[in-house]
């Protein structure tokens, strides 16, 4: 693994290790913008790096749990169990593709992101149960 895709790896998963506690957090207190934003932050830096490494799969997950999250910060969706299911599902994946590449899998054997994600996230992002 190359220097530059080796520091984005142990910087996001870092992230996504803080994500997962947030969304656990936020399963407590669903009106808790610090916990919204600090996610939706998250997912953006996890995708920035991403699309400069060009893991296409992780950046789409990122992105719809991005907008998942735009949409609880601005009040468009309301904070369900199924939301953050959706983004605990999200971050999973995230956190899987990251661990596949510390361990050696190069970036072109990664998975696509499953069908069912984004299913879950579009309809957590659409207010759908």
């Amino acid at each position: 693994m190359d220097e530059m895709l080796r520091e984005f790896v142990v910087e996001a998963l870092d992230l996504a290790t803080n994500v997962e506690e947030h969304l656990l957090s936020l399963e407590r207190n669903p009106g808790d913008m610090n916990t919204l934003n600090a996610v939706f932050r998250s997912f953006h830096t996890i995708k920035g790096g991403a699309g400069f490494m060009n893991l296409t799969a992780m950046v789409s997950a990122c992105h719809l749990t991005e907008n998942l999250f735009d949409a609880l910060r601005t009040g468009k969706v309301a904070v369900t169990p199924e939301a953050i299911e959706a983004a605990l599902e999200a971050s999973g994946f995230v956190a899987d593709q990251l661990a596949a590449l510390n361990n050696g899998t190069p970036p072109e054997q990664l998975s696509t992101m499953p069908p069912a994600l984004e299913r879950m996230l579009t309809d957590a992002i659409e207010g759908s149960p």
